[in-house]
């Protein structure tokens, strides 16, 4: 029987191992302690950051803002966060009650404008909070909105008779809102400054005094819509499809000053500049062509560079003393004004 047995395993096998003392025989390989290879896919090899990294954020961040000594930032939650300007442990200040568009620091306050979603064109609040408590400032159809230590300033558009309206409500408890300006037309995006707030109207950039009055000062008269504003010693910076500009902000409130003003060319982003930020006399500005990938700069009379090139995508930038803060999917990160430009 068991030589039966035996043919019947040898039936069942399609081949055969070598006798070791065949001469042909294939002895198998040795186990050793080699090293295993790193089966993971070249993306998954490590990436690289640029910049000192502050802290996590949380959600997706969708607005920052830093005043040198606090960066304040939204995220898609609605959460309002603050941190020390130098990093550390972030914590929520208060939950906006829809998207945040806008922010703005007012002193120990930040305040910020909510919209149905971060897309929207305008909100329909803002908001403000101090020690937790979030205070509803005004609701309505807010095309834009600035704050300084004294009050919140907003453009109230009418959008059923194409009207506007620049309003103001100082921050104490009580202050009713005050008009500062109105106009039959369509205004575009305000800003303040210590004297005056500045608006897109027509085609240029205007501004009256913040106490308000019956005229407009023209600062700038050419075909821009005055998108984005912002400020930098005595010139005033806009974005304007694809190209940020530059004027000097005029010396005295002599209505015909603003006419002769030089503006120049700042930067051309490719890009609608809406999202940039300036420090000294240069601009820096998300690289949306590259897929936001990194930031890029550029100062008046001088070429476009690359100043943040990391392997983590960036989106949302502000500005301090110390550099430029972003965000990327970690976290928040702060680079020097030398930049950061990763090889590839």
């Amino acid at each position: 029987m068991r030589w039966l047995l035996v043919a019947v395993m040898a039936a069942g096998c399609s081949e055969r191992e070598p006798a070791l003392d065949e001469p042909d025989a294939e002895l198998p390989p040795p186990v050793v302690d080699a090293a295993v290879p790193d089966a993971s896919p070249p993306d998954a090899m490590p990436r690289r950051h640029c910049g000192t990294f502050l802290g996590p954020t949380g959600d997706y961040v969708t607005r920052i803002v830093s005043d040198g000594t606090t960066i304040y930032w939204s995220e898609e939650s609605g959460a309002i966060k603050k941190m020390a300007a130098s990093g550390g442990d972030a914590r929520e200040i208060a939950r906006a009650t829809g998207a945040v568009l806008a922010l703005h620091v007012r002193g120990d306050e930040i305040c910020f404008s909510v919209g149905e979603d971060r897309f929207a064109w305008q909100a329909n609040r803002i908001q403000c909070a101090g020690s937790g408590q979030v205070e509803t400032v005004v609701e309505g159809e807010i095309k834009s909105f600035d704050a300084d230590g004294d009050a919140v300033y907003w453009l109230h558009y009418r959008a059923a008779d194409h009207t506007s309206e620049i309003d103001r409500v100082p921050r104490t408890p009580g202050a009713a809102p005050q008009i500062v300006y109105e106009e039959d037309a369509i205004l575009r995006n305000i800003a303040v400054d210590g004297d005056h707030v500045y608006f897109g109207y027509g085609s240029g950039i205007n501004r009256i005094p913040k106490a308000g009055g019956s005229y407009h000062q023209p600062v700038v008269n050419l075909q821009t819509s005055g998108t984005d504003m912002r400020f930098a010693g005595d010139f005033v910076y806009w974005g304007d499809w694809g190209v940020v500009y530059r004027a000097r902000k005029p010396a005295t409130n002599d209505w015909s000053s603003g006419w002769n003003l030089e503006v120049r060319e700042v930067v051309r982003t490719g890009e609608i500049a809406y999202d940039f930020a300036v420090a000294g006399d240069q601009a820096y500005f998300l690289d949306w062509v590259g897929l936001g990938r990194g930031i890029y700069r550029g100062a008046t009379g001088g070429t476009v560079e690359p100043f943040v090139v990391q392997d983590f995508s960036v989106h949302e930038i502000a500005v301090d003393d110390d550099g430029v803060v972003f965000a990327d999917s970690e976290g928040l990160r702060r680079v020097s004004f030398d930049g950061c430009v990763l090889p590839d």
